[in-house]
């Protein structure tokens, strides 16, 4: 179990900026729900940069995506938001309410993140 610990550890730690700039990324591209394609494209083609192969549409939806590694059991599913808010522009690295564009939309509550 330790050697599990250590190795997603180290893969974590080892992708530890690219999953912030990809975090960051969302956050500066806020989509509200069913419209996130910038957001969709950017997850998706980072995934198929770390080898990942992807099924684009998933389900007949335009943003959404399918993504798998390996083969074989098990199976591990993740499920990834990263819609925004309408009207909920905010200001990245401030913890009070400071609208970036007012009347924008925002991320507040983490999905820039979720998605990562």
């Amino acid at each position: 179990m330790q050697e599990n610990y250590a190795f997603i550890a180290d893969a974590i730690d080892t992708r530890c900026q690219t999953f912030t700039d990809i975090a960051d990324d969302i956050w500066d591209h806020p989509e509200t729900r069913f419209e996130e394609f910038w957001s969709a494209e950017r997850l998706a083609s980072a995934l198929e940069a770390e080898g990942f192969a992807l099924t684009r549409e998933a389900g007949g939806i335009p943003n959404a995506f399918i993504a798998s590694y390996g083969s074989g059991k098990p199976v591990i599913a993740l499920l990834g938001e990263y819609d925004a808010l309408a009207g909920l522009s905010q200001q990245a690295h401030c913890a009070t309410a400071q609208s970036a564009t007012p009347g924008a939309n925002g991320h507040g509550c983490g999905h820039n993140l979720l998605g990562t």
